[in-house]
């Protein structure tokens, strides 16, 4: 009798990302209001949401170790500080911050769960089944335009050390998004309703095409330490792995994850159907198991280790 594996419910390590996401958005989310009511001055000891942005501390992380620890404007000590500690994280698992911490990733998320409710009706179903006829054309264009992230990020390195200015900042959606309540109608603003929009239809589509942040964390985090790992001895090649991927990362030609797309999100291992076949496992260490603990209840029959029928 082959084994047969019973769903029960999520790893403790995916509720715990849900947790993170909404914490962070609402820590952001209350500085921004109370911002929009206070002002942001000591008196009302309402600091501003810019403060805790890791893209100001790469953007002035240049600066800071050539001219003897001068700031760009508009950035301070604490952006260096959370860019210094996230690059530290980025070393140990991987993009795990696009994908749990920055709360224009989890917009975008959460903006697309209402969108696959649009994508039942009649004249976008319409659209996406003759869309099926370009997939593969459709599919190249992707794959090109996710460089666009890493031109942005020499964009913002080259323009930034060359004028000592936040050259990215005036059509950066988050900064127009932070500072909605004072933004005029520019360049970032517009950049921003359009990635809303967008990411009715399309998974992070900031994420993939445009964002320099995760484009640097993409390159560091090939040299992560924890990363999802595929064991093909009990992987049976269902591909669901691969199609619940928001990056569309293709898990079933690789053992271990190093993709730079992959968000360390873990939505393959909540659908992934065999115990044991999906893992987050560091380079030297064993599998993190009480983490993902809690996505199977048993394993039923003689033969557990052979591949579910």
């Amino acid at each position: 009798m082959k084994a047969k594996n019973i769903k029960a419910k999520m790893p403790v390590i995916l509720w715990l990302r849900y947790l993170v996401q909404a914490a962070f958005l609402a820590f952001i989310a209350q500085l921004v209001v109370r911002a929009a009511l206070l002002g942001e001055s000591a008196e009302a000891a309402v600091p501003s949401a810019e403060a805790y942005c890791a893209m100001g501390g790469l953007e002035t992380f240049y600066s800071f170790i050539t001219t003897g620890g001068k700031f760009l404007p508009r950035t301070h000590l604490s952006n260096l500080v959370t860019f210094l500690a996230l690059m530290a994280t980025v070393l140990v698992a991987k993009s795990a911050f696009c994908g749990w911490v920055c709360p224009f990733g989890t917009l975008q998320e959460w903006v697309r769960k209402p969108g696959r409710w649009l994508a039942r009706m009649p004249f976008v179903a319409l659209m996406r089944e003759r869309s099926k006829k370009h997939a593969s054309f459709l599919r190249r264009v992707d794959r090109v335009a996710r460089y666009g992230k890493y031109l942005v990020l020499a964009y913002l390195m080259v323009g930034t050390i060359s004028f000592g200015t936040m050259v990215f900042r005036g059509w950066d959606p988050y900064a127009a998004l932070i500072k909605i309540y004072e933004t005029e109608a520019g360049l970032g603003l517009y950049i921003l309703i359009l990635i809303v929009a967008l990411s009715l239809f399309v998974e992070r589509p900031w994420c993939r095409y445009a964002c320099p942040l995760g484009a640097a964390i993409g390159l560091i985090g090939r040299l992560s330490m924890i990363k999802v790992t595929r064991h093909q001895d009990l992987c049976t090649n269902c591909g669901l792995c691969s199609r619940a991927c928001p990056m569309d990362v293709e898990l079933r030609s690789t053992a271990r994850v190093t993709s730079s797309e992959c968000h360390n999100c873990l939505s393959c291992l909540e659908v992934c159907p065999r115990e044991g076949a999906l893992d987050l496992r560091t380079a030297r260490l064993p599998q993190i198991k009480w983490l993902t603990e809690g996505k199977h209840v048993s394993t039923i029959g003689e033969g557990a280790g052979s591949n579910a029928s």
